[in-house]
C-alpha cells in the first residue's frame, strides 16, 4: 500500500490527530455503555423474562447516565467482579 503524501500543516496534523484520539475514545466509552446496559438488563431472575421484559430493561438502561450503570453494576457484582468494579469507579488514566 502506498503512502499518501500530506498537505497539511503540522498545526493541522495535530488537529487531526486530537479529534482521531477523541473519536477512539467516545467510541470505545459508548461500547462499555451499551455493554453494561445489556448485562444489567440480564441480572436478577431471568427464567422467566420475555421479549417484551428485556427490551424494557434496555430502554431503562439506555436512559441511565454511565455513572449510574457502574454504581448498579458495581452494587450487583461486587464480590465475583471486584476488581472490574474498582477500574470502572477510577477517573481514566
Amino acid at each position: 500500500m502506498a503512502k499518501q503524501v500530506s498537505n497539511l500543516s503540522l498545526e493541522s496534523e495535530s488537529i487531526r490527530d486530537v479529534y482521531a484520539h477523541f473519536g477512539l475514545a467516545l467510541y470505545l466509552a459508548q461500547g462499555l455503555e451499551r455493554q453494561l446496559s445489556q448485562v444489567l438488563a440480564l441480572d436478577g431472575d431471568t427464567s422467566h423474562i420475555t421479549a417484551w421484559d428485556f427490551d424494557a430493561r434496555l430502554a431503562e438502561n439506555y436512559q441511565s447516565t454511565f455513572g449510574d450503570l457502574v454504581s448498579r453494576f458495581s452494587r450487583s457484582h461486587s464480590t465475583t467482579s471486584a476488581e472490574l468494579c474498582q477500574r470502572l469507579q477510577r477517573p481514566p488514566t
